[in-house]
């Protein structure tokens, strides 16, 4: 019985943590991921940087407006 539930909490964990990811995120769409290929990865911190930019000129407490979850 253990078992079984750890079983349903890892995989709630992980379907949890998955869905927090935004491919078509609005900053997202300013790094032209449809140039990329497999041996030229985004890194991470273009990412967070892509973010960052976007959000200089933009409203981060408006309701939905994805902020919350990246961060």
């Amino acid at each position: 019985m253990k078992r079984i539930l750890l079983f349903v909490f890892a995989l709630l964990l992980s379907v949890s943590i998955q869905a927090q990811f935004n491919e078509s995120a609005p900053w997202m769409k300013m790094l032209n991921t449809s140039n990329r290929s497999s041996d030229n990865p985004l890194k991470f911190q273009q990412i967070v940087d892509a973010f960052n930019n976007y959000w200089l000129t933009h409203d981060k407490d408006q309701k939905g407006s994805g902020y919350k979850p990246f961060k």
